[in-house]
């Protein structure tokens, strides 16, 4: 996911050059940091990019190893849940049956051994499950700039090291973020996200119906060619977090 403006990075990001698109870290934008990552587990033809139309261009200029049909335009930002729902759709159109990972496209991240073993756990309970699964992150301090995760640790699934979510929480005050560290029931919110393409769209359609019901319009557009901004105006701005998960 690519389409964020960055406003929490500003001065620094602006809405034509956000935060994904800012080399902060080396020589490479966070966003090309991504791909790369990805790239060293999984096979590069199958990333895909959604961000907002605005940037589409540039991204399919400055990103190397994504093929352009892979980048995925959202004619306005509507959060999360459209984004991943409109992206499910290009990935449904690919293979039906496809286990689908969602990426924030700034994230650092520290030890590509943990995280390919991570990500390929997730997969393995998406599989055997048809399971809706987000990757929790340790918390090592009470944050207020993250998201958090609580999980019922009493139900422990299977064998694998993989719980029930029971809450999203927003970004806490300090006060109850000190709490959400004490209880060691809370992980922060990573927004990494992975299951089968097949399970989502099915769980959007039971959860989501008004979102469902739009994307599958949007999706009838796509397949004749037509633009489909008229629809994508009208759908409501949602987190999948919030909208689905919960």
């Amino acid at each position: 996911m690519a389409g964020g403006s960055g406003t929490r990075f500003w001065p620094l990001s602006r809405q034509a050059k956000p935060k994904q698109l800012l080399k902060i870290i080396g020589d490479q934008t966070m966003l090309q940091i991504t791909v790369d990552r990805l790239s060293k587990c999984r096979k590069t033809e199958d990333i895909f990019i959604a961000t907002r139309k605005d940037l589409s261009a540039v991204i399919k200029k400055e990103i190397k190893g994504v093929k352009p049909k892979n980048i995925i335009a959202e004619p306005s930002g509507k959060n999360t849940a459209p984004c991943i729902g409109l992206s499910a759709l290009h990935v449904s159109k690919v293979d039906g049956e496809a286990v689908m990972g969602i990426f924030p496209a700034d994230h650092l991240i520290v030890g590509h051994r943990a995280f390919e073993k991570a990500l390929n756990r997730a997969s393995k309970i998406a599989i055997e499950k048809d399971a809706l699964v987000t990757i929790g992150i340790q918390p090592t301090f009470p944050s207020t700039a993250y998201g958090y995760i609580q999980f019922d640790s009493d139900r422990k699934v299977d064998k694998t090291d993989a719980y029930p979510v029971t809450t999203f929480a927003e970004k806490p005050y300090l006060s109850v973020a000190k709490r959400f560290l004490k209880s060691k029931d809370f992980l922060w919110n990573s927004g990494i996200f992975i299951w089968k393409v097949d399970v989502f769209l099915d769980q959007l359609g039971r959860h989501m119906p008004e979102l469902s019901n739009q994307l599958w319009k949007i999706e009838k557009r796509i397949k004749s060619r037509k633009p489909f901004t008229d629809i994508w105006s009208e759908i409501l701005p949602e987190s999948i977090d919030y909208g689905l998960l919960e």
